[in-house]
């Protein structure tokens, strides 16, 4: 049988922000570790699979705190789902062995922007190279 505790809407939200934000539970943290821990999993594995499913099924909570879990854990997924955008850039790699690159002019074939750009292994070494350069240096910059 499932433990009868509940939590209440501060708990909820001290929990979540642990799971979805990566935040330790406060030192004042008045929740059973058992039932910290269970909720804990279940409302990682919602955000992790963006729904509530896991809650649903589990058999380690009660019906009451089901009933309240559920619609916290749909209401704190509504502003995540997001749809992922396509890049706009595109990098199609042809893969070979030193026999290859031996009989064939191994080429990386560069699409941004609907701009088709071709570069030999060296010049396409030389840009990565740059490339993350200046990231580093932007990066950087930006501390």
């Amino acid at each position: 049988m499932p433990p009868v505790a509940t939590l209440n809407d501060s708990q909820l939200e001290v929990l979540w922000s642990a799971v979805a934000c990566g935040r330790p539970l406060p030192a004042d943290c008045t929740i059973d570790l058992k039932m910290a821990a269970t909720v804990s999993s279940l409302m990682a594995s919602a955000h992790k699979s963006g729904r509530t499913e896991a809650v649903e099924k589990s058999k380690e909570i009660n019906n009451e705190l089901r009933a309240r879990l559920v619609p916290f854990i749909n209401e704190k997924l509504k502003g995540t789902k997001k749809e992922v955008e396509k890049p706009d850039g595109k990098v199609t790699v042809i893969a070979g062995n030193e026999h290859v690159k031996r009989s064939l002019h191994v080429m990386t074939e560069i699409t941004v922007d609907g701009e088709r750009i071709e570069a030999g292994l060296k010049e396409f070494g030389r840009l990565r190279y740059e490339l993350a350069r200046a990231l580093k240096a932007s990066d950087e910059y930006n501390m």
